[in-house]
């Protein structure tokens, strides 16, 4: 009776068995390419000042990959700020928001593109994406080229250099020939070269906080021939006006900036390690 029992059991249990077996698997996730699919997305982006930020809710078109709904992997989404004017956002997605490498571009061709990194929906760019985005603002015809960009996010201990390990490491690719003159000539040359000067007079210093960044900003005049010399610490650095200054620093280019008096004023472009 016992043993009746026991194979009555055991073919119940069996027969669920089978039943759970031909059940169907749950469903995965539901992928699909989309285009100009209508959405709203909610970013997170930087005030006017690029000092803080909120969050906002956008109605776009979606051009992508979708997961279950939600942009996900590549894509590009076009919409439009407060102001009415148009941008689009191209790169990478995670969950609905801009997660990875991208891009934001605007139409009106004065608002300078925010190409790097961004996180839960934010541009955050590290210091090369940041001198990219933020030093060709305040002077004319100058772009931060790719060959800097790669320098800068493949040495970032150099700027600043803040031990005597990493100083050494820079004035070991520093050359002490190079002046002014050779960087108005072909600046070119220089972009993965460490040059140095002495003795400038600081007529002008400035400290900004933007997009979570700290940079000093600093005009150097050399007296001797009256060459400007644009200067960007990556920090806060014990320099004010009036000081005589010297620095080592890596060329970015060579502009040409507004001036006080209404007219340009030629200007060597840097990135510095150290300043004292």
């Amino acid at each position: 009776m016992k043993k009746k029992v026991i194979t009555s059991i055991l073919i119940g249990l069996l027969a669920l068995s089978i039943g759970a077996c031909g059940d169907a698997a749950p469903a995965g996730p539901v992928e699909e390419e989309v285009e100009n699919q209508e959405i709203t997305l909610t970013l997170e982006v930087w005030d006017d000042n690029l000092t803080s930020t909120k969050e906002v809710e956008r109605t776009g078109k979606y051009t992508g990959t979708l997961v279950d709904g939600i942009p996900n992997g590549k894509g590009k989404f076009e919409t439009q700020n407060e102001a009415g004017d148009a941008w689009y956002y191209s790169g990478d997605f995670k969950d609905g928001r801009f997660e990875g490498q991208g891009i934001s571009c605007w139409e009106d061709d004065e608002t300078p593109d925010r190409k790097g990194t961004y996180k839960n929906g934010l541009f955050t760019p590290d210091l090369a994406e940041f001198c990219a985005y933020v030093i060709p603002t305040g002077h004319n015809d100058m772009a931060v080229q790719e060959k800097s960009i790669q320098y800068i996010k493949s040495h970032p201990e150099f700027f600043p250099a803040k031990d005597e390990l990493s100083l050494e490491a820079v004035k070991s690719n520093m050359d002490s020939s190079v002046e002014y003159k050779h960087l108005q000539k072909n600046v070119n040359e220089y972009l993965e070269t460490f040059v140095t000067a002495q003795n400038l007079y600081a007529a002008q210093v400035q400290q900004y906080d933007i997009m979570g960044h700290t940079i000093t900003m600093i005009l150097g005049l050399d007296q001797s021939d009256y060459t400007m010399h644009t200067l960007y610490y990556p920090g806060n650095c014990d320099i004010f006006q009036g000081d005589a200054i010297s620095y080592i620093g890596l060329p970015l280019g060579f502009a040409t900036f507004d001036d006080t008096n209404g007219g340009q004023t030629w200007s060597s472009i840097l990135l510095l390690s150290d300043i004292w």
